[in-house]
């Protein structure tokens, strides 16, 4: 997310849209389509597996003005404590934790524990030189040609059967392990807190899926799991005045069907364009009220 930042240069004293947070924020929204509609400058800082916690520590000593209006994916695996495969856990998120915390978190997956230690050491190491990261050719490719959107293009393939079904779900990184109202869910309600005294707005929302997924999960733990997470959202956010909630997951947007997602739980390009329209529209209803709730 850094690496955006350093290269997204703003002028915080206009208006500007910084889109923000995970894959579904970094290929999901067009600066250029919310630009065009809002007139405000637009960049996309988010990054794969971009959590709340990395989200807070990147904007922490750079961003705080009324001018900045922040639009964040906020995916539920976010406060999942069993979604720790690599990525989805961030180093600042592990970071942290107290060493209690990290050994819960990682009881059944120590290999994981010792790998994110490792990390750790590195980019301290590389802090210390001052060495900067270097960008993929996907990146550097989405910060100069489209502000840092990287949108993918294609169409999903139908699962084969039932039990192709029921071993994608046990074995999707999202759900593994499911507990929500753990370490992750403190963290992340810590961040939230910590937001709530920038200067800035902030726009979250809970992607959108597929009709096909919301289909094949429907009753299932994750349908619940969803569910759950979205009455959480709204209920730790609507204490703070400078932030508001959309739950697109659980209701559906009904012009983005299953052609317009390149996987189950990611718009392609044509999805992104159109959930685009949909965000400006959010992002001008917030300008016309004349302001934030502060």
């Amino acid at each position: 997310m850094e690496n955006k930042i350093t290269r997204l240069k703003i002028d915080t004293t206009k208006v500007n849209i910084i889109i923000a947070g995970d894959s579904r924020a970094e290929k999901q929204l067009f600066p250029s389509i919310i630009e065009k509609n809002t007139g405000y400058n637009t960049i996309n800082i988010a990054t794969k597996g971009g959590d709340l916690v990395s989200f807070l520590y990147a904007i922490k000593n750079r961003y705080s003005s009324s001018n900045l209006i922040f639009v964040v994916s906020v995916s539920s695996w976010q406060i999942n404590d069993g979604a720790i495969d690599f990525g989805y856990l961030s180093n600042k998120g592990f970071q942290q934790m107290s060493f209690l915390e990290r050994l819960r978190l990682h009881r059944d997956n120590p290999r994981e524990f010792i790998s994110m230690y490792f990390v750790l050491l590195s980019e301290t190491f590389n802090d210390i030189l001052d060495r900067p990261k270097e960008l993929t050719d996907g990146e550097a490719l989405a910060i100069k040609n489209n502000k840092g959107f990287r949108g993918n293009t294609g169409y999903f393939q139908l699962l084969k059967d039932s039990i192709e079904t029921t071993k994608y779900f046990e074995n999707h990184a999202w759900y593994k392990h499911f507990s929500n109202s753990d370490v992750r869910w403190t963290k992340f309600q810590e961040v939230l807190q910590a937001l709530s005294t920038n200067k800035s707005y902030f726009i979250m929302y809970q992607p959108p899926a597929s009709p096909y997924w919301k289909q094949l999960t429907r009753g299932t733990f994750i349908d619940k799991a969803e569910l759950m997470y979205s009455k959480k959202l709204v209920e730790a956010t609507k204490k703070y005045t400078n932030m508001e909630v959309y739950d697109f997951y659980n209701n559906d947007l009904p012009e983005l069907n299953d052609s317009m997602y390149y996987e189950y739980q990611h718009l392609n390009k044509k999805g992104a364009g159109l959930f685009s329209e949909k965000i400006s529209t959010i992002i001008l209803q917030h300008q016309q009220k004349g302001v934030s709730k502060k």
